[in-house]
């Protein structure tokens, strides 16, 4: 990086931002029960159907799937690819982007961990009371679709209130993993590790 481009990103002429993550918020309780209904009834038949499949292919004996199974594994994929689709329409895409310094070590101050059962300090923070914090301090908006290029929406304060009053303790727990990953773990692909990932790419390329 030259002088000249440093200068850039300092002045903002340059866009820059620390890791984010986009974490998929479902909104509809019952429609994740049908679809993971439809999931559990599917991969039992499917996996009757594979079971029948290879047993034949080995001139085993075997109960082959009736034209009945046959028709409700099509019915069921019909009726997941729905049910997905409407889904989609109920899911927020939430953007979260990872903590400066300051921030990250502030927020961690408002929650002092707490010993454990044995009376041990694991964490250098309250795990259970850091959560929602968190994530609302790095929630920076959504996006309409699960996709890298598509713009990142606003989202005021009393949305994200409401967003993280709604959602179970399993979303907010990946809200709140996600946030903690953009501030302690993501990072910039080294250099080094993606130019020997384009070589390799190249070369199987050229193969």
């Amino acid at each position: 990086m030259t002088p000249d481009q440093l200068k850039k990103i300092r002045s903002g002429e340059v866009p820059t931002h620390r890791p984010r993550r986009t974490v998929p918020i479902l909104l509809d309780g019952e429609l994740r029960e049908q679809i993971e209904a439809i999931q559990t009834e599917l991969v039992l038949l499917e996996s009757r159907q594979q079971a029948a499949e290879q047993a034949a292919a080995e001139g085993r004996p075997v109960r082959r799937i009736n034209s009945v199974d046959a028709e409700r594994i099509r019915t069921l994929r019909e009726d997941l690819a729905e049910l997905i689709a409407k889904a989609e329409e109920k899911t927020m895409y939430v953007v979260v982007e990872g903590l400066n310094g300051t921030d990250w070590l502030h927020l961690v101050k408002e929650h002092p961990p707490v010993p454990n059962h044995e009376g041990k300090i694991v964490h250098i923070y309250n795990v259970d009371t850091i959560k929602a914090p968190l994530a609302k301090a790095c929630i920076i908006g959504h996006r309409e679709k699960n996709e890298v290029d598509s713009p990142i929406l606003p989202l005021d304060e009393d949305t994200v209130d409401w967003l993280l009053s709604f959602i179970s303790a399993h979303q907010l727990d990946m809200l709140a993993d996600a946030a903690y990953q953009c501030c302690q773990r993501d990072d910039a692909v080294p250099l080094d590790r993606a130019r020997a990932l384009l070589s390799r790419t190249t070369a199987s390329a050229s193969a």
